[in-house]
């Protein structure tokens, strides 16, 4: 039987937080982990409905770091799919994580809060889906399409049938779930998703931005908020420029909200 394949990357940056139990941040380039799941506990726990289906997915946990160096209280801030247990699988593999205490100050793992996302691959190669638990994900540079290239419809005035190629990237920065919060919080029912089109200026940050998917007025005011934090790479993936191309930024409400209201850091209290 073929062997399923969990990668995991730890430690993504999610801002500085701190409440009365000194609640604070640890990344990856405060630690060192000692441990992380094995090849038998990543075919042990992979979900069966995934694996039946061939599917693969994505988990992002949030967890307290103890003095021993394991994880605790683990938190699912997201999974993708949904319905088809990663956030439950994530949960389980969480024990297998360790921190070397030996390589890592003390001080860091009292009241330290880590996010460990956990990719689930298929022999297959079946692609993940977006991991849109945080702002502006997943976003894409759109280029003008060459004819018969196909892509995405992407019409102008001046050009009824143009469509454009997307070419995904990742942000050089973006808001973090803290810096996020408060508008998140602040957003009424609307459209599960929606988007912006920008463009990217010289120094790589985001203008003239126009709402898609026909966002309320709560949520077109996160959005304006929120764009002000990111800032593009230089180059695509594929490395197509970014500078003076347009940009599709995607805003999925439901799994933001659920993020925030999940977050450890971004409930802590002053």
């Amino acid at each position: 039987m073929a062997r399923w394949i969990l990668s995991a990357v730890a430690a993504l940056a999610m801002g500085d937080v701190a409440n009365a139990q000194a609640l604070h941040e640890v990344t990856g380039k405060d630690i060192v982990w000692r441990a992380k799941p094995t090849g038998e506990d990543m075919a042990t726990f992979y979900p069966p409905k995934a694996k039946l289906a061939e599917q693969a997915g994505w988990v992002i946990l949030e967890c307290l770091t103890a003095p021993a160096g394991d994880m605790k209280d683990c938190k699912v801030l997201g999974e993708a799919p949904a319905n088809y247990g990663f956030g439950a699988a994530g949960l389980k593999l969480s024990s297998r994580f360790r921190i070397d205490v030996r390589k890592t100050d003390p001080a860091i793992l009292a009241g330290g809060v880590v996010t460990i996302p956990i990719l689930m691959l298929t022999p297959t190669g079946a692609p993940l889906p977006p991991r849109d638990y945080r702002a502006g994900q997943p976003a894409a540079l759109l280029t003008v399409a060459p004819a018969g290239a196909g892509g995405i419809a992407c019409a102008t005035p001046s050009a009824p049938a143009q469509r454009c190629l997307m070419h995904p990237f990742e942000w050089a920065t973006s808001p973090s779930l803290s810096e996020s919060a408060t508008l998140i919080r602040a957003t009424s029912e609307g459209p599960p998703v929606t988007a912006l089109l920008c463009t990217i200026r010289a120094d790589l940050k985001l203008d003239g931005c126009n709402p898609l998917g026909a966002p309320n007025a709560s949520q077109t005011a996160a959005m304006t908020g929120l764009i002000q934090l990111f800032s593009a790479p230089p180059e695509a993936s594929d490395k197509t420029p970014m500078s003076g191309n347009p940009v599709l930024i995607r805003f999925n409400w439901a799994a933001l909200k659920r993020a925030v209201e999940t977050s450890i850091l971004t409930n802590a209290r002053p």
